[in-house]
């Protein structure tokens, strides 16, 4: 094999491996049944693994002098040859040149955290069970390292009565008994130490009966000013939903799925909305809504982000992506379920009108995690620096 025809075969990989990975998380972000996602994923895999193996197979078994006619008797193969290779060889270094020049929104002021390793505890170490004792024993392993979020995100029509409004967004805590009731116990200790305005949960709670009972423990001890509020996610339909929307509500949750609500704080109102689509049919009707201040939306996925823009939300909380939970040297994360790819994977974001914040969530089903800790987030919601003027300098400013 000639280097060049080497060359090319590696390129013509790197395409093939991407495509495929984005075919996985475009999947993953629809409402298929999950028993159909999964026969997708293995046929995936092995197509994956399969289809280069082939391919060199069958060009290395052929003389260099045969191997332009064994392309044009395998039309569709030489096309999809041709596609994997231009994929390799311009749209990856394209994104991956992208993504490492992409900078944060105007919009997140500030940032800074904290890592707590509480996996250093012995009392939650000797809780957990079953795979989790193997995938928490890998080395460099994250998922005990919580990373304690402080953000500040500027909204544009952030009323001043509601100017530092503090937002405590807790996401994908995945009760499944791998990991042991005392991380969580922790993670609330820490969301309530900042005292925040409001509390939020966004999806995927629990998916094991055995941990019903964790509820008790752990999200019933949360507080915060305006109340504690959540909606579910795609991992809580694996066990009785209704009964983990009652737990919860008996343990002082407010559930917002399907509906809005309005608050009020600093004599200005707040209305939180909960959409818990496409997992369930669950979107509040938006078309009697009062024309509050301030607009803020849970869901469980940032793909409701157009929902969110389409009714002027102008914050939008989400996690389900786990900020793909491993992250590759230079690349980033490759693997998050939902139709943008890795594009909303965790992070902060201004799509005009607004702002959404992607959680990389307090836990997973599988404890794995690797450069790319599990994430509590405390957010802080200020003004932009015009609307903090008095309104003869705001007008003013405006005619310079």
């Amino acid at each position: 094999m000639t280097p060049l025809l080497a060359l090319l075969g590696l390129i013509a990989l790197v395409g093939h491996g991407s495509l495929w990975l984005g075919l996985v998380n475009f999947v993953h972000g629809t409402m298929l049944p999950r028993w159909s996602m999964k026969v997708f994923m293995l046929g995936g895999l092995v197509f994956t693994l399969a289809a280069p193996i082939v391919v060199l197979a069958t060009v290395l078994g052929a003389n260099a002098a045969a191997r332009p006619a064994l392309l044009a008797a395998h039309p569709v193969w030489a096309g999809y040859l041709a596609l994997v290779t231009a994929i390799g060889g311009f749209y990856v270094p394209l994104w991956i040149v992208r993504r490492r020049h992409r900078r944060p929104p105007a919009i997140l002021r500030s940032q800074s955290s904290v890592l707590y390793s509480i996996g250093s505890s012995a009392s939650v170490v000797e809780q957990h069970r079953g795979q989790g004792r193997f995938f928490l024993g890998l080395p460099g392993n994250e998922a005990y390292d919580l990373d304690v979020a402080d953000k500040t995100l500027e909204i544009q029509r952030l009323p001043p009565g509601l100017e530092g409004l503090s937002i405590v967004h807790l996401t994908d805590l995945h009760f499944t008994g791998r990991i042991g009731r005392g991380y969580f116990e922790r993670v609330v200790e820490l969301a309530n130490e900042s005292e925040p305005d409001l509390t939020v949960v966004t999806g995927d709670v629990l998916e094991h009966d055995d941990c019903f009972a964790w509820i008790e423990h752990t999200l019933a001890r949360l507080r915060s000013r305006l109340g504690v509020y959540f909606v579910l996610g795609n991992h809580d339909l694996r066990i009785d939903t209704a009964r983990l929307r009652r737990t919860l509500i008996d343990a002082g949750l407010i559930d917002v799925a399907g509906r809005w609500i309005v608050l009020e704080s600093g004599g200005e109102t707040l209305l939180l909305a909960g959409n818990e689509r496409p997992f369930m049919p669950s979107a509040p009707d938006m078309s009697n809504a009062p024309a509050t201040s301030l607009r803020v939306l849970l869901a469980h996925t940032p793909d409701q982000l157009p929902f969110a823009r389409r009714h002027h939300f102008d914050l939008m909380l989400a996690g389900h992506t786990h900020g793909g939970q491993i992250a590759l040297p230079f690349i980033g994360p490759v693997l998050s379920p939902s139709l943008y790819g890795v594009r909303y994977c965790g992070g902060t974001f201004h799509v005009r009108p607004t702002v959404l914040h992607v959680s990389r969530g307090v836990s997973s089903e599988q404890p794995v995690r690797f450069n790319c800790p599990p994430e509590l987030a405390r957010l802080t919601l200020v003004a932009p620096p015009t609307a903090q003027m008095p309104s003869a300098d705001r007008a003013t400013l405006a005619g310079a």
